[in-house]
């Protein structure tokens, strides 16, 4: 309901007797004075009577929208009636301290809030004015996440699709920087937001508030090929860097819960944690819901998390996807992806670390049980995590504050710390993050970030006592970081949000090569290089990137993405890459030197072995520039020097081939990839066989 009211100042008419009028008109026109007796008129004739009205304007207006969402453009259309003169002026008064003083205004309302409108209006014989209370209501304004979506290089990945059981999606689109813009209604609820692409891993990207916008990274891994197994039989599957499952016979159903007997394909994908690009593909939030009864009495039950590595497990059959039978389950191996714990400790055989499944709605992980670090020589880090799972998700092998059994190393953890920070250099209701991240890079990962509006209050954090913490606070492209270990229960300290030049953090310029040959019976080659520029910095909301590879075009980039350009011999060598960086404070300016690659053994990005139900082994591998390879069986010593059996591969170009000689076999396997330049050289492990009732396998029959 809106309420009107109004206030009048100046004459609105004035009305006089005859006799008056008679009397003053009779001066003004003769002149005559005052009661003097005298009259040029006889008493007998009629005196001509007349009316002088004098009237102020009167305030009227109204507007095109009472309601919408901000920012909120109305047009304000004065409808004043003159008076006895016309109106020469116009004070609006908009409710949000905006003003105008045109007859006609147009106003952006910026702010969600309910607005009073008022008007004057003002002539030579008066003025008026008028409010309109309540006249407006203007709701909060769509939150913009502004997604970077990249691929395993860091370059950026279109075509993806957010969807969101959390929140709804009013609109999504691609913007000039090629991100991912979603649009949702602000709220204060948390959630994730699904990307999808097809050929790719989904990426849960979680946010905790959506009550103002911010710009967020992401990684989608593209999928390996499908692991098939019988899922009568079951089996172990093993993938890249080692990770792997075993399966029990008969123990996957469908999800009208029956039991699958046929073939099951397996999607087994492991995120390295030690890679700053791949790293982004880690699905979900840092937070965690431990097991009840180690929460303390009194503390928030969701906790920090630090994750040494990350295993994605999707098995479908018929299009459907599958989980384990209930009261089953299944062994797991995930690699671990540091060799150090939260304390900067080495990580041993035999150390306890939780294991946590992911809550694909929230975006919170919750602790299932414990796994025990064994050796695994297939990983970079030679650590996987052996554990036991009765459902199948995404896993994560973390340390928390509290994990007594966290420390990866079989010593207890040290007590956690309450950090309190005080914050100085914004203003009440600024919007800002405040982000917490491990300070160093051999041991686990964790990002930790939190939108909050500033209060005054000092934030407070429960962190792993001696473990050493990046702080950082955000606003806008501004960012201030400190980096802190705490050695007691509770530490205190002030952290100042000032304007600060922008700077580089992790940027980087990458040479690339490629690879072609001219025929299937010639060897691969170096034609051309490909360069890809990118990375981190502070400061600034894009960088901008000159260099003789892009001609004479200043390219501009977002945060963590990266740009390929191609780098051949022709080309100045070596070549320059300038990035700026400029904010109101200062500029900041960097050159790299990239120099061409001319010699370079073949790019592998993965090798694995998998038994088949025809008793053979079906190999796997992706690589580039490769013309040929030897695979030598290594038995149960992934550091023998003398292989028992060597075999070759002519074909490189197929990606797979079957072969049964090592069926039934179990130990290392070493894939030697090669070419003109030199030799490319990786480790897989075989599979345990499974003998299933009524195997005819000479192994099975032994």
């Amino acid at each position: 309901m809106r309420i009107f009211s109004k206030e009048n100042t100046g004459i609105k008419s004035l009305k006089l007797s005859t006799w008056s009028i008679t009397i003053m008109l009779t001066l003004l026109l003769t002149g005559c004075p005052w009661f003097d007796g005298k009259s040029n008129k006889g008493d007998d004739e009629e005196v001509e009577q007349t009316q002088v009205i004098i009237t102020a304007p009167s305030a009227v207006f109204s507007i095109s929208a009472v309601s919408g969402q901000a920012p909120l453009t109305v047009t304000f259309t004065d409808n004043s009636l003159n008076g006895s003169a016309n109106i020469t002026a116009w004070q609006w008064d908009f409710g949000d301290g905006g003003t105008s003083s045109i007859q006609n205004p147009d106003h952006i309302y910026e702010m969600a809030g309910t607005y009073d409108i008022s008007l004057m209006v003002n002539s030579a014989d008066g003025s008026d004015s008028t409010t309109m209370l309540a006249a407006i209501a203007v709701a909060p304004a769509d939150t913009e996440i502004i997604v970077t979506v990249v691929d395993s290089r860091g370059v950026a990945l279109e075509g993806v699709t957010a969807t969101s059981e959390t929140f709804t999606i009013e609109s999504q689109s691609y913007n000039e920087l090629k991100q991912l813009s979603i649009t949702v209604p602000r709220s204060e609820s948390q959630g994730v937001f699904r990307l999808s692409k097809a050929g790719y891993t989904d990426n849960l990207v979680y946010t905790e508030h959506t009550n103002f916008s911010k710009v967020v990274s992401a990684t989608l891994l593209k999928r390996t090929p499908a692991i098939e197994f019988n899922g009568f039989f079951g089996g172990e599957i093993i993938g890249i860097d080692g990770a792997s499952v075993t399966i029990l016979p008969e123990s996957l159903v469908k999800p009208d819960g029956s039991v699958v007997t046929g073939t099951v394909e397996l999607y087994m994908t492991p995120v390295d944690t030690s890679d700053p690009i791949k790293s982004k593909a880690f699905p979900g939030s840092f937070y965690g819901l431990p097991d009840a009864d180690q929460i303390p009495v009194g503390e928030d039950p969701q906790q920090q998390l630090f994750s040494y590595g990350v295993v994605e497990y999707a098995f479908f059959a018929d299009g459907e996807e599958l989980q384990l039978r209930e009261g089953m389950q299944a062994e797991l191996q995930l690699p671990l992806y540091t060799t150090k714990n939260i304390y900067e400790e080495d990580l041993v055989i035999g150390g306890i670390i939780p294991l946590w499944i992911l809550n694909e709605t929230t975006g919170i992980w919750e602790q299932q049980g414990e796994g025990t670090i064994i050796a695994n020589p297939i990983a970079e880090s030679g650590f996987s995590l052996k554990a036991t799972t009765s459902h199948f998700t995404w896993f994560n092998t973390d340390s928390w504050a509290n994990s007594l059994s966290g420390s990866g190393n079989g010593n207890a953890a040290i007590e956690p710390c309450t950090m309190s920070v005080n914050i100085e250099g914004l203003t009440f209701g600024e919007n800002f993050e405040f982000k917490l991240t491990n300070g160093f890079l051999s041991g686990p990962i964790s990002s930790l970030s939190s939108s909050m509006t500033f209060n005054n209050d000092p934030i407070n954090a429960r962190v792993p006592g001696g473990a050493l913490i990046t702080v950082s606070l955000i606003r806008g492209d501004q960012r201030v970081s400190r980096n802190v270990a705490c050695f007691a229960s509770e530490m205190s300290f002030t952290m100042t949000m000032p304007e600060i030049a922008p700077e580089f953090g992790d940027w980087a310029v990458r040479v690339v090569p490629v690879f072609s040959r001219e025929s299937p019976d010639s060897l691969y080659e170096i034609t051309e290089n490909e360069l890809l520029i990118g990375g981190t910095f502070y400061g600034d909301d894009a960088v901008e990137v000159q260099s003789n590879l892009i001609g004479a075009e200043i390219l501009t980039l977002p945060q963590q993405q990266y740009f390929t350009a191609s780098f051949t011999p022709e080309d100045e060598n070596p070549t320059t890459v300038t990035a700026t960086l400029s904010n109101s404070i200062d500029r900041t300016q960097r050159v790299d030197v990239a120099e061409y690659v001319s010699s370079h053994s073949p790019l592998l990005e993965y090798f694995y072995v998998q038994p088949t139900t025809d008793f053979s082994l079906k190999y796997f591998w992706q690589v580039k520039g490769a013309d040929k390879a030897s695979i030598s069986y290594l038995g149960e010593d992934a550091n023998n020097i003398e292989p028992a059996f060597v075999f070759y591969i002519e074909n490189m170009e197929e990606g797979s081939f079957k072969n049964g000689q090592l069926f039934g076999k179990t130990g290392f396997l070493k894939i030697e990839i090669e070419n003109q330049y030199g030799i490319t050289v990786k480790i897989a492990r075989l599979a345990e066989l499974f003998c299933f009732p009524g195997s005819e396998h000479p192994n099975c029959l032994l």
